[in-house]
């Protein structure tokens, strides 16, 4: 692109940015599920943008914390049920991005495969992660998802023990007896239905558009593609390279980490997907379940 060529995108971008100031769009919410392409939703969203107020808060806080987060046009982060529905009752538009569950969880494996556990700060200053990350590295698949660290790891950002499920419920505990996959489905169809938007990462073009005219952006024709190779990992001095697992080869040790992803995972598909796409309500409505 010669000089003239980047005066005229920069100019773009600045008319882009003072409509956006003339306008009243939406606040959004983006309950950014890990490893499923939410930083890109984020930079596709973000980059380059003036006028709108980015929440600077990009992980889960506490509940004494969530003030901070109103205020904003866009928050977008690492947050749970809990943080989305604070800010639904504050009239926030909540969208989210979901991946096929085995999919995330091999990605999410070979991600922290690579941390570097004499240079990742959190492998340094976190115990139980230090132990996961240590344990992914020296241990077979068979054997590593079937160990505690896996199944009792919790975190936000890290947790492997059906954590979207866990994530999209405002109780995070799963049920069990001889009802629980009913029940289950019951409370996930519930939380999914308060979103105004869920997107899948096949087609994640849809939910940066969603979210840009929420916030009275315009719309794009592209997005960076998601890239997941060995390289692609080698993104900070204190990750390593490694060989990729592939899904097919976690699929057999892993089914009962993902049981009630797949569950929330199809819910959504029905509910979300083209072919039952529902004409986007404004937060401000309550929204009725189409298969009651």
């Amino acid at each position: 692109m010669n000089g003239k060529g980047f005066r005229l995108a920069a100019t773009r971008r600045l008319l882009a940015s003072f409509r956006r100031l003339s306008s009243h769009g939406e606040t959004v919410c983006f309950l950014h599920i890990p490893k499923t392409g939410g930083t890109s939703i984020h930079e596709a969203v973000t980059n380059g943008v003036l006028g709108i107020r980015v929440c600077p808060i990009r992980t889960s806080t506490n509940q004494g914390d969530l003030s901070q987060l109103s205020g904003h046009d866009l928050v977008s982060g690492h947050f749970d049920m809990h943080v989305a529905m604070y800010l639904k009752k504050r009239r926030f538009t909540l969208v989210t991005q979901l991946r096929r569950p085995i999919e995330r969880l091999a990605s999410l494996y070979n991600f922290l495969r690579a941390h570097s556990l004499a240079k990742h700060p959190k492998c340094r200053e976190d115990p139980a992660f230090h132990e996961l990350v240590r344990l992914i590295k020296e241990q077979p698949p068979r054997e590593f998802f079937k160990s505690d660290v896996c199944m009792e790891y919790s975190s936000l950002s890290y947790g492997m023990n059906n954590h979207i499920a866990r994530l999209l419920m405002l109780e995070p505990s799963l049920p069990d007896g001889p009802h629980a996959s009913r029940h289950l489905r019951d409370h996930l169809r519930a939380c999914i239905n308060e979103f105004d938007h869920v997107g899948f990462i096949d087609d994640q073009l849809s939910t940066i558009n969603f979210i840009r005219k929420r916030l009275s952006l315009p719309t794009v024709t592209h997005a960076r593609k998601m890239k997941e190779t060995a390289n692609e990992m080698l993104w900070h001095e204190w990750m390593e390279p490694v060989q990729l697992a592939t899904p097919g080869e976690l699929e057999p040790y892993t089914r009962h980490l993902i049981w009630a992803d797949n569950i929330a995972f199809e819910l959504a598909r029905d509910m979300f997907s083209k072919s039952s796409a529902r004409p986007h309500l404004s937060s401000r409505v309550q929204k009725r379940d189409p298969n009651p």
